[in-house]
C-alpha cells in the first residue's frame, strides 16, 4: 500500500479537502480550510518515563490541528485499503499517544516554571490544565463490506461477565467512513465528490459512464489540482 498512501496522504493534505471530509461525515459546516494547521504526523506515547525501550512510536497518516472558535481539537485521517480487525485498538492508541503527548508537553513546561505544589507537582499537571481533544477518521477504500469491529467492546468476549463489572469497561468506538457504501457523496463541495462517486460507480461500467457524464465539470476541475 506504500505508493498509494503516500498518493492519498498527499491528496486530504489539501486543507479545503480534510474540511469538506470531516464536515460532509459530521453533517453541518463546521470547519473551514483556514481553521486547519497542519501538524507532525508522529506521535509518542512513553508507559515508563524511565525507559525509551518502552515508548510507543506512531506514524498518522494525516494529522491537523482545528481551530474551534477560541478551543482546539485535532482531527486524524487514516487510510485504509484493507480491513484492519484490530482498528479500535489501533485508533485507540493513536488518540492516546496523542493525548500522552500533550501530557508531556505540558508537564515540561509547568516543571520549568517551578511552581507546582502537593498533588500537581506530582502529576507536574495543574488542577486548571486542559488537554486539546483527539479524534480519528477511518477511511475504508475496499470493496468488500468491512465486517471489522466498530468499536472496542466488539473485540472482546463480554459473555459471563456480569453487568456489574461490564458497565466499569470503558468502550471505544471508530469513526468509519466506508466509501463505497458512504451516503453523502452529493454534499461533498469539493473534488470529493468526483472522487467518491467515482470510487463507488467503479466496478459497473454503465453506472461509472453514467456518473462521469453527470459530473464531467467537477473532474475538469479535480484534473487541474493533481492528487500527486
Amino acid at each position: 500500500m506504500g505508493e498509494t498512501n503516500n498518493q492519498l496522504q498527499r491528496f486530504f493534505s489539501d486543507n479545503e479537502r480534510f474540511a469538506d471530509l470531516i464536515n460532509t461525515y459530521a453533517g453541518e459546516d463546521v470547519l473551514k480550510a483556514s481553521d486547519l494547521e497542519e501538524k507532525d504526523s508522529l506521535v509518542i506515547a512513553k508507559p515508563n518515563e524511565k525507559k525509551d525501550k518502552d515508548s510507543i512510536s506512531k506514524y498518522r497518516d494525516i494529522i491537523r490541528k482545528a481551530a474551534m472558535g477560541m478551543t482546539f481539537i485535532l482531527i486524524g485521517v487514516e487510510n485504509q485499503m484493507e480491513i484492519h480487525y484490530a482498528m479500535p485498538i489501533r485508533s485507540f492508541v493513536y488518540d492516546a499517544a496523542g493525548y500522552d503527548e500533550q501530557l508531556k508537553k505540558i508537564s515540561t513546561r509547568n516543571k520549568k516554571r517551578k511552581d507546582l505544589r502537593g498533588a500537581e507537582f506530582l502529576s507536574g499537571f495543574r488542577k486548571t490544565d486542559k488537554v486539546i481533544p483527539v479524534c480519528t477518521m477511518v477511511l475504508y477504500y475496499g470493496q468488500v463490506p468491512w465486517d471489522g469491529a466498530l468499536d472496542l467492546y466488539g473485540l472482546m468476549d463480554l459473555e459471563g461477565i456480569p453487568p456489574a463489572i461490564r458497565k466499569l469497561i470503558h468502550n471505544y468506538p471508530i469513526n468509519l467512513i466506508q466509501i463505497n457504501t458512504f451516503e453523502g457523496v452529493e454534499r461533498f463541495k469539493t473534488d470529493l465528490k468526483a472522487v467518491f462517486g467515482f470510487l463507488q460507480n467503479s466496478q459497473n461500467k454503465d453506472k461509472l459512464m453514467k456518473f462521469i457524464e453527470k459530473t464531467v465539470r467537477i473532474l475538469k476541475q479535480w484534473m487541474k489540482k493533481p492528487m500527486i
